[in-house]
């Protein structure tokens, strides 16, 4: 086997950061963005469902770079004390209720998008690894990570895009019976 050079190792690391943050980045907004839109369905006139736009998106990538760099030093430890950190800190929004709202349905997709961000940071961290390792099976490897990359988020997306048609479906039948029931 051949040494890597410099670059192949920098290579190396940069593909794993974009797949950890931009990839985990688009991927993850695209769920929580979708959850978010289920709850604003589910809850058209409740004013007390905020959210930040922009905020959680900025939180998210700092999180997967975090993440990522935490495994690349080998200091996985860090996660756990960002992970306490933001619980910490939102627990209080997730314990009440707003309105007719559980506070339960806005911790959520704070759980679905860290999760994300978690998997994809150890997706990055893992491809980097394996390019880095020179293993003849590495492109297999690599693949392979993607691959369950892709069905987790697509997986996740399909469910959660569902929810919302169920949902819809739900109100245009109660609407349905409402102008039944005022004949």
């Amino acid at each position: 086997m051949q040494r890597l050079t410099p670059s192949q190792i920098i290579s190396s690391y940069i593909i794993g950061l974009v797949i950890a943050v931009y990839i985990g980045h688009v991927a993850t907004k695209q769920v929580v963005d979708i959850m978010w839109e289920y709850l604003n369905t589910k809850h058209p006139r409740s004013k007390k469902l905020e959210r930040y736009h922009g905020q959680g998106e900025i939180v998210g990538l700092v999180e997967r770079s975090l993440f990522f760099a935490s495994l690349i030093a080998n200091q996985p430890l860090f996660i756990g004390l960002w992970l306490t950190l933001k619980t910490v800190s939102q627990s209080p929004r997730w314990g009440r209720d707003l309105g007719n709202i559980q506070g339960r349905a806005v911790f959520q997709p704070f759980l679905a998008g860290t999760g994300l961000s978690l998997l994809f940071a150890l997706g990055g961290y893992a491809i980097t690894y394996v390019l880095i390792d020179q293993n003849p099976n590495s492109y297999l490897i690599v693949f392979g990570i993607l691959l369950a990359l892709l069905f987790i988020w697509s997986s996740s997306k399909y469910v959660a895009q569902e929810a919302i048609v169920t949902l819809k479906k739900e109100k245009e039948i109660n609407k349905k019976r409402r102008r039944k029931s005022k004949k």
